[in-house]
C-alpha cells in the first residue's frame, strides 16, 4: 500500500447527520440555509411563533420587498425511476412544464386517463419561518407542510376573525400559536400529523429588524429545475424540441391546466406588509394527502418520529429577541 492510499480521506458522518437533521436528506425541492433545520411537529400541543420575512421573487401573495409570513408552492411526486419529488414549475413559477404539458395531452381522454391525471396533479404546500417556543436553541426553523395538514385550518381561523388574527405573524404585534396535532391514517399502515386546533395567544413583542435578520427568504429555498432536466427525468429521454428560452414569453390566450386564477394581494395600509389573501370559494375540496405510503424520498405527510433532544447550537435565546 503506497503513501497516497494510506492517506485517503474519509467522508464525514457528522456532516451526513447534520444534513439529515436539517431535512436535506432526500429533498429534491428545498434548499435550506446553512445551519437551518426543518421543524417537525409532535403529537399534541405545540407552542410556536410564525415570523415574517422579506419577500423575494415569485411569491404569489406578496411583492418583492414586502413582509409576509409564508411561501406557497406546488410539487409533483413520483417523478422518474427514483420517484423524486420536485417543484411543479408551471403552478409555482408560471414557467413551461413538461409534466403539465403531458397532463394536458391526457385530458383529451379524461375518463381513460383519470387515474394518471390524478397522480400528475400538483400538490399544494407551504413553508414558514417558525420559532418553536419549546425549543428555542434551534433558532428559526423552516416548517414545510401540505396546506391540507396545516394551512387550511390556519386560513379558516384568519378568515373567521380577520381583524383579530390577520397580522398574527407581525414581529412587534404578533401572536403565539398553540397548535394541537393528532394522528390520522393514510393508506395501509401510514400515519401523519394534522393540525386540529389552532389557538392564538398574546405574543412577545419582537424587534422587527432583529427578527428579519434571523428569518430566511422562503422564496430562495425552492429548488428550480430546468425544463430539459425535468423532461429527461419524467420521460426518461433527452429533450429534442425547441429550448424553452427560444419560445415566445407571451402568455397563451388559452387557459392552461395549471392556471391558478389567483387575485393580486391587497394592501392593508401598513408599509411593507400585505394582507392575508383568503382562498377563493371555488377552491376544490382538498384530498387527504395523496402521497405514497411506501418509502419514497421526502414523503409527506411527515411520518411520526420519536422526538430527539435539541442540539445545543448556541442558538437564539427568547430573552435576546
Amino acid at each position: 500500500m503506497n503513501q497516497q492510499q494510506q492517506k485517503r480521506q474519509k467522508a464525514s458522518a457528522r456532516q451526513r447527520a447534520e444534513k439529515q437533521s436539517q431535512g436535506g436528506g432526500g429533498s429534491q425541492y428545498l434548499k435550506l440555509p446553512e445551519g437551518c433545520k426543518k421543524w417537525k411537529p409532535k403529537g399534541g400541543v405545540n407552542k410556536i411563533r410564525i415570523l415574517p420575512y422579506v419577500v423575494g421573487e415569485g411569491n404569489p401573495n406578496a411583492d418583492p420587498g414586502f413582509l409576509f409570513y409564508e411561501r406557497t408552492f406546488y410539487i409533483y411526486r413520483g417523478i422518474g425511476p427514483n420517484e423524486d419529488t420536485i417543484i411543479a414549475p408551471a403552478r409555482t413559477f408560471k414557467e413551461r412544464d413538461p409534466v403539465a404539458e403531458f397532463a394536458k395531452e391526457l385530458q383529451n381522454d379524461p375518463v381513460e386517463n383519470k387515474e394518471m391525471l390524478k397522480n400528475l396533479r400538483p400538490k399544494e404546500r407551504q413553508i414558514f419561518n417558525l420559532l418553536d417556543l419549546e425549543d428555542l436553541q434551534s433558532g428559526v426553523q423552516i416548517y414545510d407542510v401540505s396546506n391540507f395538514a396545516f394551512g387550511d385550518l390556519l386560513d379558516s381561523r384568519i378568515v373567521a376573525k380577520p381583524d383579530k388574527f390577520e397580522d398574527f405573524w407581525d414581529a412587534e404585534t404578533g401572536m403565539d400559536l398553540e397548535v394541537t396535532f393528532s394522528e390520522e391514517a393514510i393508506g395501509g399502515d401510514g400515519k401523519f400529523l394534522k393540525a386540529k386546533v389552532i389557538d392564538f395567544e398574546a405574543g412577545k413583542s419582537l424587534n422587527e429588524d432583529q427578527t428579519l435578520e434571523r428569518t430566511h427568504c422562503l422564496d430562495d429555498c425552492l429548488v428550480k429545475m430546468d425544463y430539459e432536466v425535468i423532461y429527461k427525468l419524467f420521460h426518461q429521454a433527452d429533450f429534442g424540441g425547441d429550448a424553452p428560452g427560444e419560445e415566445s414569453t407571451e402568455p397563451s390566450s388559452d387557459p392552461a391546466p395549471w392556471d391558478m386564477g389567483a387575485d393580486a394581494p391587497e394592501s392593508n395600509g401598513k408599509v411593507g406588509m400585505v394582507t392575508h389573501v383568503a382562498p377563493p370559494e371555488s377552491k376544490p375540496e382538498p384530498e387527504p394527502e395523496p402521497e405514497p405510503v411506501q418509502a419514497a424520498p421526502e414523503p409527506e405527510p411527515e411520518p411520526i418520529q420519536a422526538e430527539s433532544p435539541a442540539a445545543d447550537t448556541g442558538g437564539d435565546d427568547w430573552a435576546n429577541w
